[in-house]
């Protein structure tokens, strides 16, 4: 009788407080990128990447700098991406990039890190927002851009030289796995054009000998282009 009262009671307190729920708006900006920079005098050497483009994703993250050991939750140090924000406040996913959040055994499974007026850093739960609440982080609020590795990837490799033809290697990447259908070898005579043009790119040839060469991009693979999600 006493533990169906005592669930009796639970119940009641449950569906007065409700479920505590986390905001899913934030956003993440999707940016193509290419390397050297336009214009810039570079030199590679023998199998270095003459240019190279991708993506990278740029969010919101709170950065951890020191590890807490909470009484109840322990948050690792470590970059946690933003889920959103509610009322002006900014809540955090509990496994970070490194980072986790753990707590003891005899708590709420945490919910969401954000950090209060004070600088500490907050553990939310299913029933309360921040719980918790412990000094010592340093959290930072910081914008953080990542590579990604699983996106479209298109390098030009220096490849040497033989008198004044130049030799170069395209290769393209998805999902971190070379395309070998799109993966070639290509040659330039230096006594034509000292410009090199393939798959939309523009390279200045400098100077070169079989064992570097100095350029400059002039136009990479394409233009950059930004979206977010």
């Amino acid at each position: 009788m006493k533990t169906t009262n005592c669930l009796f009671i639970f119940t009641l307190v449950y569906a007065a407080t409700g479920c505590t729920s986390m905001p899913n708006n934030a956003q993440t900006s999707v940016k193509e990128f290419s390397l050297p920079p336009i214009e810039q005098t570079t030199e590679a050497f023998m199998g270095d990447n003459m240019l190279y483009q991708g993506k990278a994703s740029t969010a919101k993250y709170l950065h951890v700098s020191r590890t807490i050991d909470g009484a109840s939750y322990d948050i690792y140090e470590g970059f946690y991406k933003a889920l959103g924000d509610k009322e002006g406040k900014n809540f955090y996913a509990i496994v970070g990039n490194p980072g986790a959040v753990i707590k003891n055994p005899f708590v709420d499974p945490a919910l969401a890190i954000s950090v209060n007026s004070d600088k500490e850093v907050c553990v939310s739960t299913p029933l309360v927002i921040e719980a918790a609440c412990y000094e010592g982080g340093n959290p930072e609020e910081v914008a953080r851009s990542i590579e990604s590795p699983q996106d479209f990837q298109q390098t030009l490799i220096y490849s040497g030289s033989d008198g004044k033809v130049i030799k170069l290697s395209y290769r393209e990447f998805t999902g971190g796995m070379a395309r070998d259908a799109f993966s070639n070898g290509v040659e330039y005579d230096m006594d034509k054009s000292n410009i090199i043009r393939y798959k939309g790119a523009e390279i200045e040839v400098i100077k070169y000998d079989n064992r570097s060469i100095t350029y400059k991009v002039l136009k990479p693979f394409k233009p950059a282009v930004e979206y977010k999600y």
